[in-house]
């Protein structure tokens, strides 16, 4: 049975650049839908983005506490990392390496990386960058998608398909294969509220379960087979 299509209704709500997921592969992997967002969890969301954007407007020396505060709380609120799964950039040697490797001139290295503590492999690099960072996308100009583009890069070079790129605002999930073509899809949190269909699909494509449920439901499986078509 074929997936009613006002529940791929996201897609048309996201910023989508190269390949990223195939409609017929969301049948597949959502046959009854996107699940809601717990209520109490929406709400949280909601006022702690709106503390996080005043604080934005109005430059609020707090700003740099409360900006990692709310791009933490996304992680581990909605996509329910915890402490064992969500680990800090810093304290991880395997990728340590790699920044150098990839653009040694450049201080651009992941925040977080999300990795199961039974093993070594890395499944999402999570890159958050100030509030108001361009974070470009492909054909907007010279020098528009230099941190998509750095980003991809990274993540190719440490062998993680998946790369989440926020400032805040824009969460930009990167598909990094590797020997073939970029993609990226954004989402926009003032629009998690205006549209809640968006937060559902944001939520449903990286929460924890996604990452380390079964290997052919994972986000990486599903845009591999989304290559397919």
């Amino acid at each position: 049975m074929m997936t009613d299509p006002s529940q791929l209704e996201w897609l048309s709500l996201v910023e989508v650049s190269g390949p990223f997921l195939a409609a017929p592969v969301l049948e597949n992997a959502f046959p009854q839908g996107l699940e809601p967002v717990v209520t109490s969890t929406r709400r949280r969301i909601r006022a702690a983005y709106e503390e996080w954007r005043d604080a934005v407007d109005q430059d609020d020396p707090l700003l740099p506490r409360l900006h990692a505060e709310w791009i933490h709380l996304i992680l581990a609120e909605l996509l329910e990392f915890d402490g064992d799964s969500l680990v800090a950039w810093k304290s991880d040697g395997l990728l340590a390496s790699v920044e150098d490797g990839v653009d040694g001139s450049s201080s651009l290295a992941p925040t977080w990386v999300v990795r199961s503590p039974s093993s070594i492999d890395s499944k999402l690099l999570v890159f958050a960058v100030p509030p108001g960072s361009e974070l470009g996308t492909i054909g907007q100009g010279a020098g528009a998608a230099e941190l998509y583009e750095r980003v991809t890069a990274f993540c190719r070079a440490s062998t993680v398909r998946v790369g989440l790129l926020t400032n805040g605002e824009q969460w930009m999930v990167i598909n990094a294969p590797l020997g073939l073509i970029s993609g990226q899809a954004s989402w926009y949190a003032r629009y998690w509220f205006q549209e809640p269909v968006t937060l559902r699909a944001f939520q449903a494509l990286l929460n924890v379960r996604r990452c380390f449920g079964p290997a052919e439901r994972t986000l990486d499986a599903l845009l591999e087979e989304s290559t397919k078509h």
